[in-house]
């Protein structure tokens, strides 16, 4: 499922722990990128509405929430073990997926200014086509994955900073911390699909969705597998945000954003227009702990 071409996973796992990133070229061969590929594609022709799953438009970019049910081929790479065997290494305990999903980009993609999540994950993009200047590139600065100052990085911080500047093609694999500061340019042509995937230590519940599966891509799967999913384990506990995917807007929603902008409080102190250090050093509300392994 993965070729990891002889990578050594303890030499990753420093990578991670120390540069905030890895790639790995040709990771995944032509033939599974093809067959989730033909797999994602149907769901991609219908919209999300009332009980029939499909893709969600948002953030110029169409979605699906749901890989669990659209592709079985998928999940076996989410869960492919010496993945897990990685992120444990990372992690120092057990992982967990906290969401699978998948991103087709539209033209028009914005730059998405330097940022960090500050949540803790670890976040592996899939590449399932070309990622260049032209289709909306990923960039980050090593090391930053350890500075808890900002969510929007103010430009003064930038400077001098060495951007290292992401160009894949279909089948690399991108991993990074999700708290390294981050970025994604402008696109001006081409589409870039990407299996999105994050995980979490499974000590942080907190942070991960509970799938939508379908039955018959949980055959086979061991039960450490079937643990990274959450099955066999006390629920995960992320309410979602923004979803509302086949009901009205509730008061319950309203209360999700509202306690989501309140835990990340930089999203209202500090815009990507308004990254001056004043107010970008504004008192945050702390991010959750960072659960990593030690070095060797």
């Amino acid at each position: 499922m993965w070729d990891f071409a002889g990578a050594d996973l303890q030499d990753l796992k420093r990578k991670i722990l120390v540069e905030g990133a890895a790639r790995l070229a040709g990771a995944i061969p032509a033939p599974v990128i093809n067959q989730i590929d033909a797999e994602l594609t149907p769901w991609l022709q219908q919209i999300n509405f009332n009980d029939t799953p499909g893709y969600t438009l948002k953030g110029h970019s169409k979605w699906l929430y749901n890989v669990g049910l659209c592709s079985r081929t998928a999940v076996q790479l989410v869960l492919h073990e010496p993945l897990l065997d990685l992120l444990a290494l990372v992690f120092g305990e057990e992982p967990i997926v906290s969401e699978m999903q998948f991103q087709a980009s539209h033209d028009s993609l914005p730059l998405l200014p330097f940022h960090s999540d500050r949540n803790g994950g670890i976040l592996i993009f899939v590449l399932l086509s070309e990622m260049n200047a032209n289709n909306g590139q990923f960039a980050y600065i090593p090391g930053t994955q350890v500075d808890n100052r900002y969510f929007w990085i103010p430009e003064p911080e930038l400077k001098d900073k060495p951007i290292v500047k992401v160009e894949a093609v279909a089948g690399d694999v991108l991993m990074f911390d999700q708290d390294i500061w981050h970025t994604r340019f402008k696109a001006s042509t081409g589409q870039r699909k990407v299996l999105w995937l994050m995980y979490h230590p499974r000590s942080r519940r907190d942070a991960a969705i509970d799938h939508q599966l379908r039955q018959s891509n949980l055959q086979g799967l061991s039960t450490r597998q079937l643990n990274a999913l959450g099955i066999g384990l006390e629920p995960f506990q992320r309410k979602g945000t923004f979803s509302h995917v086949g009901r009205p807007f509730s008061k319950t929603d309203l209360k999700n954003a509202v306690r989501y902008a309140l835990w990340n409080r930089s999203l209202t102190l500090q815009t990507p227009k308004e990254t001056s250090l004043k107010n970008s050093e504004a008192k945050m509300v702390a991010r959750p702990a960072r659960q990593r392994a030690e070095l060797d």
